[in-house]
């Protein structure tokens, strides 16, 4: 009878982690797509805004926010550099953050500009919020 017992917590404790690896192994797919469009949509916006065409850039901009986004296209044009391996994207459910060039405040400290992002619908629009750093 001891011997089934410890058979059944094994089993079920093994089939705990492998729910746990596929459930993160799903969600770490997931979020690399999203960083993928996130990433996209930045560089389709440096574009619009190196070529001063402010009608598509305005386009990348949140609804609510697109009437006033001519507002930000001097910071952005100043603060959004070309993405490189400095940069990083963090998600946080519908908002996210883009750092083009990271830095590292007394060689540890994380910090950097940032870009805020919005996810509407499923797109990612810029909300002209920047962080200055």
């Amino acid at each position: 009878m001891r011997l089934g017992a410890n058979r059944s917590i094994l089993v079920a404790v093994l089939t705990g982690v492998v729910l746990i690896a596929i459930w993160t192994v799903s969600r770490s797919r997931r979020e690399a797509t999203e960083v993928i469009r996130i990433q996209s949509r930045y560089e389709e916006l440096r574009t619009a805004l190196v070529s001063a065409n402010t009608n598509a850039a305005r386009e990348f901009f949140a609804p609510d926010v697109r009437g006033g986004a001519h507002r930000s296209f001097a910071l952005l044009q100043t603060f959004s550099k070309p993405l490189g391996v400095q940069s990083s994207v963090k998600i946080l459910g519908s908002r996210a953050q883009i750092c083009p060039e990271r830095l590292y405040h007394f060689g540890v400290v994380p910090g950097g500009h940032t870009i805020e992002m919005v996810q509407i619908e499923g797109d990612w629009f810029f909300t002209g919020a920047v962080d200055i750093d």
